[in-house]
């Protein structure tokens, strides 16, 4: 007796694994590197700020003083979650929303923003010189997909 092997109509694959939980992770690890990163900051420059069990007594990240984060679409749900994660840490955010890419960094510059999230490292550079600025990298960001197409 032989195997008469299926045809491709007869073959049933698994269901693709779903890749939610992977990016809901990295986005997790995204917010507490920002995280960290604002109160390194808020620490640095405000050393001398008497603090309050984990929390933000005054100065840049107060209620009064929130860190301005330029953001290129701010009505992804991760930035709730950031903020949350945040204000769990005594630090209050402001999500400042930009249409356009090019927007945040003049903002930066200008003092207009503490931080700014939306580019990758070549692009800060080119605007650095472009502008004669020094903006500095002080973390990683997001890892956004890029879906191509051939034909």
């Amino acid at each position: 007796m032989s195997a008469i092997p299926p045809t491709d109509d007869s073959v049933v694959l698994p269901p693709k694994k779903s890749r939610t939980g992977r990016i809901v992770a990295i986005i997790a690890a995204i917010v507490v590197v920002i995280v960290a990163a604002v109160l390194i900051i808020v620490n640095v420059t405000k050393a001398d700020a008497p603090a309050a069990d984990g929390a933000v007594a005054s100065g840049l990240g107060s209620a009064a003083d929130p860190v301005k984060l330029g953001v290129v679409d701010s009505s992804e749900i991760y930035w709730s979650t950031f903020k949350d994660a945040a204000e769990a840490e005594g630090i209050s955010v402001d999500i400042i929303n930009f249409g356009e890419y090019p927007l945040p960094n003049p903002a930066l510059t200008a003092g207009e923003l503490d931080l700014n999230q939306f580019q990758h490292i070549i692009y800060l550079a080119e605007y650095n010189v472009q502008a004669g600025e020094d903006l500095t990298p002080i973390g990683s960001t997001a890892i956004y997909p890029l879906s191509l197409y051939s034909t």
